[in-house]
């Protein structure tokens, strides 16, 4: 048994050193940990959660900001991989009681329920009906969710939920190394491999928002055209408005052509295949969820993946190199042979991820950033990335060009 002594650090926050092992534990953790069935040795910050050291290797502490059902997928997905045998990713370690989640404390000011707040009001004749009511209605949900899996109820709504995950130490993804660069295509095209066989019950699916691609970027040039009105109504422009002036023009009718190519094109038909075969990806394949460490490169945070087409991911990671070595059409060449040499592409698939990259996605964001902050104050970073996309749209058309008969 661990002897707990309390300590006060200059944050105004209580810890405890336990002298065993001389651990220093928030009182919280300590009540996490202690429905796994870990021996930790200790314990340090990493990427906002705690990393565990155990005798069973490192794990991940983490509050899980989400529902019931997206863990439940995640851990099909996750746990699916293990079992095809792609083991570096951050499947989620059970508790003692079998359960994909731990409780942290409860909250003595959480919030209150419905017959807790009837009973606190008067004795009137009305409230004590009320409060009937809300009993019998208490009675009767309480009777279904008996019938209901887990992840078809609600999280409580005293306490935190915490996962724990197997972790792997070590660096993030470089996306400026072109080495990294091609091991990070190969095990992309590894993982689609393994994710098709993986199978998850139909009623755990969830569709990943890639899959209303089309409606999304149709919001987007909507809100294009409002900054555009709003800047033109202005008397006085600042800097950054009139560089958006002189590109908006040329971005917006990208815009609207890679709608127009989504939504004529035979890739579309990739989205209702995905769907009807539930197809999944993984949502956030970027060089932060790549970790290069001793046993490989692993693959981490799966709390997005859904069901979605495939090549969704290698947009993300191509658009994601590409913005930061300029738009390099040779790196571009070499990402997709590595990645073609673990899953090759159909036409439709080729034809979808040059409509992806085509759609103007980096001047939306910065245009967006600007429209939704303060006016007053103009941010200077949003000034000087609208400058590097100014420079470097020469190389993307030049790149888009090949990658449009690749």
């Amino acid at each position: 048994m661990i002897f707990l002594s309390a300590s006060y650090d200059k944050q105004g926050l209580y810890y405890y050193m336990a002298r065993a092992g001389g651990m220093i534990l928030e009182e919280k953790w300590e009540e996490v940990l202690e429905q796994y069935d870990l021996k930790v040795k200790r314990i340090s910050w990493a990427r906002g959660a705690k990393l565990l050291e155990t005798d069973h290797g490192f794990f991940q502490l983490k509050q899980f900001i989400g529902k019931p059902r997206q863990l439940a997928l995640e851990h099909a997905v996750t746990s699916g991989l293990v079992k095809q045998g792609y083991q570096l990713v951050d499947h989620i370690l059970k508790t003692k009681d079998g359960m994909l989640f731990a409780k942290g404390s409860i909250r003595k000011y959480g919030r209150k329920s419905n017959k807790q707040i009837i009973e606190e009001r008067g004795n009137s004749v009305r409230e004590e009906i009320e409060g009937s009511n809300v009993m019998l209605e208490e009675k009767r949900e309480q009777s279904q969710s008996d019938k209901k899996e887990w992840w078809q109820l609600p999280f409580p709504d005293n306490c935190d939920i915490y996962v724990i995950r197997k972790w792997f130490p070590g660096e993030e993804g470089n996306f400026r190394n072109a080495e990294f660069l091609k091991r990070a295509a190969a095990a992309l095209g590894k993982l689609h491999n393994a994710m098709e066989i993986v199978e998850v019950p139909e009623e755990l699916a969830i569709f990943h928002p890639s899959m209303a691609l089309l409606e999304t970027w149709q919001k987007h040039n909507r809100e294009l055209k409002r900054i555009r009105r709003y800047i033109l109504n202005k008397k006085q422009k600042n800097e950054f408005e009139i560089l958006f002036l002189s590109m908006e023009g040329g971005y917006f009718d990208t815009a609207r052509n890679a709608c127009h190519l989504l939504e004529q094109g035979n890739c579309r038909q990739l989205f209702l295949e995905a769907a009807k075969q539930q197809k999944f990806c993984h949502g956030s394949y970027n060089y932060h969820n790549l970790l290069d460490s001793r046993m490989g490169l692993a693959t981490v945070c799966f709390e997005n993946a859904g069901i979605g087409v495939p090549v969704f991911d290698l947009y993300q990671m191509m658009r994601k190199l590409l913005e930061k070595n300029r738009w390099e059409k040779g790196l571009a060449i070499d990402v997709l042979r590595e990645y073609e040499k673990q899953r090759r592409l159909d036409k439709r698939e080729r034809e979808l991820l040059y409509i992806m990259l085509l759609y103007p996605e980096k001047f939306w964001k910065v245009s967006n950033h600007y429209y939704n902050s303060r006016k007053s104050w103009i941010n200077k970073i949003d000034i000087v990335k609208l400058e590097e996309l100014g420079r470097q749209q020469s190389k993307r058309q030049e790149t888009l060009e090949y990658l449009r008969n690749y």
